[in-house]
């Protein structure tokens, strides 16, 4: 074989060799019905979901041929033919409503106004247990009148991308990006005045905060709003942040009942200020150690109180009771599990009371936490892995010894070992 030719060849099969994945397309159709098209480039007997959260997919995702079904075992959900067969193509319709996955994005959040914004990371799958580091060939139509926004701002009635890692959120829809000079922002006109108000008020002063304390942002970020009315009294928010793009859903029918309370307004400023200051965490916030928790969300807690306090010191009283229900959160939980062991446990809120309670001692004891952020996020984007080795290696060896010990208490020495630590025992 000619040189060129067996180099052409080569390339060719590590290029099929490392991409044991589908081709992902999404449509929307005319009467609001979405439907999921995979399309492998050689038969196979599984599809393996890469996200797995919970057993939903069940429920919500209807093969359009009978023929197959959504399966599910100790590695998560699959998409398999009933026969054992292999296939190439499969179709599949979707729910598109809003479900809440424990700690992980919602697939789709519904605007009031018919739109609605969906996380692309729901709809990866592989030949084999997902590694990571795949990437996926995508697309998605929507119908006359909608279009697509992208985590980079343009609209557009179709879209060919390349995705990898936790994904993006697309908004499909009539809305368009509002430009603002701290961020691009789709907010939906369906939420309460005062809560409109409020996000346009506090968030560009908040992120304009963090730009200041932890270093400008690698891109302008993108805040998405949304707001969908659901059937009986149930109520809650949910966020995240994927790479540029900031996401924000509130459901329920009892929003502007609860507006009215002062102490509401508090909590929204709090919620914006945790989802920015993950933002604003950047790379360094990634960790994927999920016994490490503590470290990004226990931070994007610490950090959102001092964005509070400085900015709206009359607030002084909400974040104050925050601080007291997190100590108090924190000791009652380590009588029951180590920190390390929460998630197992089903007592990930841990990782948010004994993490913001955490950062707050090391501020009383002349560690300042936004400093110690900035060391952190510079080791990191020199090429060091988030998580606690390279965060604890910013701090002095004996200070650094005794948090490794706490974090690695368990009970019944957890609670008494954190009580003492935090100033807090009798």
């Amino acid at each position: 074989m000619k040189p060129l030719l067996w180099l052409a060849a080569l390339l060719s099969f590590g290029a099929l060799a490392a991409r044991p994945v589908p081709d992902i397309a999404l449509s929307k159709d005319d009467k609001g019905d979405w439907q999921l098209n995979y399309q492998l480039t050689a038969p196979a007997k599984q599809l393996r979901f890469a996200r797995s959260p919970d057993h939903s997919r069940a429920a919500r995702w209807q093969p359009l041929d009978p023929a197959f079904q959504i399966g599910q075992d100790q590695d998560g959900e699959y998409l398999a033919r009933k026969d054992g067969q292999a296939f190439s193509s499969a179709a599949i319709r979707l729910t598109p409503t809003y479900i809440y996955l424990p700690k992980d994005y919602a697939p789709f959040s519904p605007f009031s106004d018919g739109g609605l914004a969906l996380h692309s990371g729901r709809f990866f799958a592989c030949v084999g247990l997902c590694e990571g580091d795949e990437h996926w060939n995508l697309s998605l139509a929507a119908p006359k009148g909608d279009h697509i926004v992208s985590r980079d701002g343009q609209g557009r009635q179709s879209l060919r991308w390349q995705d990898g890692g936790e994904g993006q959120v697309l908004y499909v829809g009539p809305l368009q990006p509002r430009e603002g000079a701290e961020l691009r922002a789709l907010v939906d006109p369906g939420l309460p005045p005062a809560l409109r108000q409020a996000l346009d008020e506090a968030l560009p002063r908040i992120l304009a905060h963090y730009a200041k304390a932890l270093g400008p942002a690698r891109a302008k970020p993108m805040l998405i709003a949304s707001f969908g009315r659901t059937m009986g009294g149930q109520y809650g928010n949910q966020g995240g942040v994927l790479a540029n793009q900031i996401s924000m859903h509130w459901y329920g029918n009892q929003l502007e009942k609860l507006l009215a309370k002062p102490e509401q307004i508090s909590a929204f400023l709090w919620f914006f200020a945790h989802e920015g200051a993950h933002f604003y965490q950047g790379q360094a916030g990634q960790v994927r150690a999920q016994q490490d928790s503590w470290l990004h969300e226990g931070g994007a807690e610490w950090l959102a109180m001092d964005a509070i306090r400085s900015l709206y010191p009359e607030r002084s009283a909400f974040t104050d009771q925050k601080l007291e229900d997190a100590r108090s959160q924190c000791l009652a939980g380590l009588a029951q599990t180590g920190l390390e062991q929460a998630a197992q446990r089903g007592l990930f809120d841990l990782y948010y009371s004994c993490g913001l309670a955490l950062y707050q001692r090391l501020a009383e004891t002349g560690t300042d936490p936004v400093a110690l952020w900035r060391r952190y996020k510079a080791a990191v984007a020199k090429g060091a892995e988030p998580g606690r080795q390279v965060w604890l290696a910013q701090l002095p060896p004996s200070q650094a010894k005794v948090l490794a010990a706490l974090l690695a208490a368990t009970p019944p020495e957890a609670a008494p070992a954190w009580r003492h630590w935090l100033g807090t025992a009798p």
